[in-house]
């Protein structure tokens, strides 16, 4: 707002300058801005003075007057919104009309001594005034008048019919005012009769832009057949928002481009005249046929008939007569349908054969129904292609080698675009069943019996040796709804996707990427495998109800340490057969995954499959930052201690609504954990765990020095936080970057760790405890305003009615900000609690 309010004040500025009288509008949303930024200013102090009260010795903020300061906050903004959206002018001044009291100064001229000025004007306010001498009327014209002043201006002749009509369109909309008729005619004056510019060679002329859905022909720039009559040197025309007879262009037999944008064209046939033309478009503009007399032009080169939309026929044999022709464009579908018997030139109209039959023919961008596909067509080599078949909607591709087919046969596929498959570079495909090849981009969508994606001769057909598929340019691989797809490659096919980088497969039941596939991919031998993926970096797998393994690999069988190593983010969800996600063998292979999510897996009972005994190795999972896991309700653990040892960058840790989960990591009794297990952790988020007795064991908590958020809620059986499986000689325990802290829901939360502990939280960077909702805790949250900090000293829960003799308050229910710390019991050190209680004689 304040920017807004500083741009309105210096246009109001300027206006003034300027003589413009400020709206008041304007003048009154400045003083209403003025006073609500003073009222947000006064209400944000409130806020803060508010922040200080609290209720109940300082357990609970002051309810009562936030509520308060809540509604005015609410009133506030809402007036503040509509202050905003009052602020929107399109000016915020006009010129003042003279009035008597100022008119001298205003006209800067005196009235008097003799002084004589001619002044026009529509307003009679000015004329009324009692200085002038004489008063002059000058009345509208006639319509007649008006249309002969328009003709005379613009040099048009009365015998000029084609004209006559748009004058008398003109003229009305100049409402009869002398000076807009002028200066009308004057602009009209040049198109109405021959421009004489026998040398010009390059001419560009334009009318006021129409869009498709408002198109009004009257707008149009109107063109003379006669003129460019003496402009024969010509040979580039370009003329944009036209209308014209084509006939005006006969005289311009030197021209070579010709450009006819969003024009309303007649008399194309006139065109043939033109036998030296070799870049001819149409493009945008509207006209019903291609006449065949357009055979003539020998030379032509090019010919764009992209957005003619009422084009209805192209006459047969007419696109092959331009054996020059190197780039066709045709949006349209046009074509005669391949079973339609061939007529006469005259009533015929062009098969898409006739394509072929341009030796020169190098750029390609179609649109054509599949009926037009003869039975024995395919596509000749091109060097740029953008070929739309049975598609409707025009999506158009960055790429320059395109194909966007839908709702075809799969042989007709296969033969269609044979000269083209090994240069294409974006592929899409919607309905059909067919085998692909080399891309950069491939997305398969709803191919109800599509079984395998690259094949050989036959479907069931082992690939013949050297016969392999090379892919060395796909970088995207899309795979959605394709129920009965079971492989990439036949048997045995030695392919690669050296270039991969992007890989989706959602709905894909019956999917299984087997290890020996993957090794296909890389050129080499299965089992001996010593690359993988080489670009991949994201692979989700959504929704494979029927999957059982994402990478089968048999019990035994060896793995190469570097598949898809360059992996950043795996995501899983709502594969209900996975009982893991990937063997340790594997895993190995992780070099650059930064994020794991997996999401409502229902039989998941490992995400990492690792055998009793064996070896998993140093520094495993390394660059991980992320893990989310949810709605995994067979998992007992995360991952074994083993594994979480190699987290050396892990950040962020979510584990929601994970029914059966005992441990986040597998710590078996009297297994040596240390303190420096997770340490990189900055976010824990724990919620709805009904089986945790507690999160980490107490070493753990004591490596958690980057640790900043700390969100434990609705754990039913949860006890403590921190547990005693470990211990460990020192009870102090600082976090020194926490900032959050959220217990939430926690029934059978006892202690936030384990008597004897006792756990420091430094202000700043601390800022919000929050505690409800939980009844049997017996931890003494406190303040110690020495070292301006807020302690958590673990107590032994009480029992019975039996009353604390140590003043050990503790916290059950609180919901405390900065501010607020200080109003918590005061922090007493142990040594002076002993001291008080046994005085020195």
């Amino acid at each position: 707002m304040q920017l807004a309010k500083v741009d309105i004040e210096k246009r109001v500025e300027t206006a003034t300058k300027n003589d413009e009288e400020i709206f008041r509008t304007v003048l009154d949303w400045l003083n209403d801005t003025s006073k609500i930024v003073v009222e947000v200013e006064m209400l944000k102090k409130e806020i803060e003075v508010n922040q200080l009260k609290t209720c109940f010795n300082g357990w609970c903020p002051n309810w009562g007057a936030r509520h308060q300061l809540g509604r005015k906050a609410t009133k506030t903004c809402i007036r503040l919104k509509e202050i905003i959206n009052r602020g929107r002018f399109e000016g915020v001044g006009s010129r003042a009309l003279l009035s008597e009291t100022n008119f001298e100064e205003n006209i800067g001229v005196p009235l008097s001594k003799g002084c004589k000025m001619l002044l026009t004007t529509r307003n009679k306010k000015v004329y009324g005034h009692k200085e002038y001498q004489s008063l002059i009327p000058l009345n509208v014209l006639k319509e007649h008048e008006g249309v002969a002043l328009l003709k005379r201006q613009a040099g048009i002749d009365d015998d000029c019919d084609d004209l006559d009509s748009l004058a008398s369109q003109i003229a009305r909309e100049c409402d009869g005012l002398p000076l807009a008729l002028v200066t009308t005619g004057s602009k009209l004056k040049e198109l109405s009769v021959r421009l004489i510019c026998p040398k010009l060679k390059i001419l560009l002329l334009g009318g006021e832009k129409q869009w498709l859905y408002n198109y009004d022909k009257s707008k149009l720039l109107k063109v003379s057949d006669e003129c460019f009559e003496e402009m024969k040197a010509l040979e580039v025309v370009s003329l944009r928002y036209a209308d014209l007879s084509l006939k005006s262009l006969q005289f311009l037999t030197n021209l070579k481009t010709l450009e006819l944008s969003d024009c309303n064209l007649r008399d194309i046939s006139f065109l043939a005249k033109l036998n030296k033309l070799e870049i001819l478009s149409f493009r945008g503009s509207r006209f019903d046929e291609l006449p065949i007399e357009l055979s003539e032009l020998k030379e032509l080169r090019m010919l764009d008939l992209r957005g003619c939309y009422e084009l209805k026929r192209i006459p047969s044999n007419l696109i092959r007569s331009f054996s020059q022709l190197e780039e066709l464009y045709i949006e349209k579908d046009i074509f005669e349908e391949w079973e339609v018997q061939e007529k006469s030139i005259e009533t015929g109209k062009a098969r898409l054969s006739e394509v072929n039959d341009l030796p020169c023919l190098a750029v390609l961008y179609l649109k054509i129904h599949s009926k037009c596909l003869p039975k024995d067509f395919a596509f000749s080599k091109l060097s740029r292609y953008q070929i739309r078949v049975n598609v409707s909607i025009h999506e158009s591709s960055e790429s320059s080698k395109a194909l966007k087919i839908a709702d075809i046969d799969a042989t007709l596929l296969t033969a269609l675009f044979k000269a083209l498959y090994h240069s294409v570079e974006y592929l899409s495909l919607e309905r059909v069943t067919a085998g692909l090849i080399q891309l950069k981009n491939l997305e398969i969508e709803d191919a109800a019996e599509l079984k395998q994606v690259f094949h050989g001769k036959e479907e069931d057909e082992v690939a013949e040796e050297g016969k392999d598929i090379k892919l060395p340019n796909l970088e995207e691989l899309k795979l959605f709804r394709l129920e009965k797809l079971t492989r990439f490659f036949p048997e045995n096919n030695h392919s690669t996707l050296p270039a991969l980088e992007e890989f989706s497969v959602i709905e894909c039941p019956n999917l299984t990427i087997k290890e020996g596939v993957l090794d296909e991919f890389q050129n080499l031998q299965v089992i001996k495998m010593t690359r993988g993926f080489q670009q991949l970096e994201t692979l989700q797998v959504i929704d494979n109800s029927e999957l059982e393994q994402i990478i089968d690999v048999k019990d035994g069988e060896e793995v190469g340490a570097n598949l898809l190593q360059t992996l950043s983010s795996i995501e899983v969800e709502k594969c209900h057969k996975l009982k893991n996600l990937f063997p340790i063998s594997i895993a190995r292979g992780f070099q650059q995954l930064e994020r794991l999510q997996v999401i409502d897996n229902s039989e998941l009972e490992q995400i990492i499959d690792v055998k009793d005994g064996e070896e998993v190795g140093a520094n495993l999972l390394k660059t991980l930052s992320s893990i989310e896991v949810e709605k995994c309700h067979k998992l007992k653990n995360l991952f074994p201690i083993s594994i979480a040892r190699g987290f050396q960058q892990l950040e962020r840790l979510q584990v929601i609504d994970n029914s059966e989960l005992e441990q986040i990591i597998d710590v078996k009794d009297g297994e040596e954990v240390g303190a420096n297990l997770l340490q990189t952790l900055s976010n824990i988020r724990v919620e709805k765990c009904h089986k945790l007795k507690n999160l980490f064991p107490i070493s753990i908590a004591r490596g958690f020095q980057q640790l900043e958020w700390l969100k434990v809620i609705d754990n039913s059986e949860l006890k403590e936080i921190f547990g005693d499986n470990d211990v460990i000689n020192e009870k102090e325990i600082q976090l020194p970057r926490l900032e959050v802290m959220q217990l939430e829901d926690l029934p059978r939360l006892t202690n936030f760790c384990h008597v004897g502990y006792h756990f420091i939280f430094p202000i700043p960077p601390f800022e919000w405890l929050v505690v409800r909702r939980c009844p049997k805790i017996s931890t003494r949250f406190s303040w110690d305003e020495e070292n301006k900090s807020v302690h958590a000293e673990a107590k032994a829960p009480k029992i019975g009615n039996a009353e604390d003799e140590s003043h050990e308050e503790t916290s059950t229910d609180l919901i405390c900000g900065r501010a607020g710390f200080k109003n918590l019991p005061q922090y007493i050190e142990v040594e002076k609690v002993y001291s008080n209680s046994h005085p020195t004689e």
